[in-house]
């Protein structure tokens, strides 16, 4: 596994607070089992949030590079508007993701998932193993 070492501060939106804010990065991945994917698979991740519950998932975090559709309350978007959370990220993992899932598990990648298998389908199933 990797270290998932990102720096800096990137803009998120609270859903259920209904405000902007400033987060660390850190305050996304630590002490948590997250899933990260970004924004071309939110249909597919809305429709399986209750079966990452069951795996233990204490986050699902969609990569956004802009808010103008509606996310569900449950999925919470880290908003990268220059993309440089993803470049850190592909630097990490040492090649350029486009479309793509991880899990991370208390800032440790432990999987990543690139098209054409990174289906919220794919993680479950990688997760129940």
């Amino acid at each position: 596994m990797k270290k998932l070492e990102l720096y800096g501060r990137h803009t998120t939106f609270d859903y259920n607070a209904d405000k902007w804010g400033l987060i660390d990065t850190e305050d996304y991945f630590k002490n948590k089992k997250v899933v990260l994917f970004n924004s071309l698979s939110i249909l597919d991740y809305e429709n399986n949030i209750e079966d990452f519950k069951k795996q233990n998932i204490d986050e699902i975090y969609c990569i956004s590079l802009e808010t103008s559709f509606p996310f569900p309350k449950d999925i919470k978007i880290i908003l990268d508007s220059t993309g440089s959370f993803t470049k850190r990220v592909s630097d990490i993992v040492g090649k350029q993701l486009v479309n793509y899932s991880m899990i991370i598990n208390d800032g440790m990648i432990e999987k990543v998932f690139e098209e054409p298998s990174n289906s919220a389908d794919t993680v479950l199933l990688w997760l129940e193993k």
